[in-house]
């Protein structure tokens, strides 16, 4: 379906459609039944998919990004993804959507560091009881070049 809709409405530009594991780069292995909603990867897991990961460095090494856009869906790999890539490649992109699951905070500082203005889109909390401070489970942050940075 994403091939089709790239095809239909942006058929002269460049995509490439990436489904890899994002992190520190190596090899490790997923559950395919695990019990929570983090699908992060694990080196404690003994059985599952063996899979290679990849950090940004190498993507952006291997399709020669330059002002690429980076979509991140990741469900506890989105930490490890930015910090396991060089300033330098994450600088290959002038705008990354990230959805994720931990470490808003971290991602933003991150992003900031590496010359680019943020914008929380949404966010969304674990439900505590009362007068429990609240966790943020889901978020949304769209990050773009500073005209600064892109001279």
């Amino acid at each position: 379906m994403a091939r089709r809709n790239l095809s239909n409405n942006c058929s002269n530009a460049k995509i490439v459609l990436l489904n890899r594991a994002a992190g520190k780069p190596g090899r490790t292995k997923i559950e395919t039944d695990a019990p929570t909603i983090s699908t992060a990867l694990s080196e404690n897991i003994i059985n599952g998919y063996d899979i290679i990961v990849h950090n940004l460095d190498e993507l952006v090494r291997e399709y020669d990004i330059k002002d690429g856009v980076l979509k991140v869906v990741c469900v506890g790999c989105e930490i490890d993804l930015f910090n396991c890539s060089s300033e330098e490649a994450i600088k290959a992109f002038s705008q990354i959507l990230i959805i994720g699951i931990y470490g808003s905070r971290e991602l933003v500082t991150k992003l900031k560091k590496c010359g680019f203005k943020t914008k929380i889109l949404e966010r969304h909390y674990y439900l505590f009881p009362k007068n429990k401070k609240r966790r943020v489970i889901f978020s949304v942050i769209l990050a773009e070049k500073s005209i600064v940075s892109m001279r």
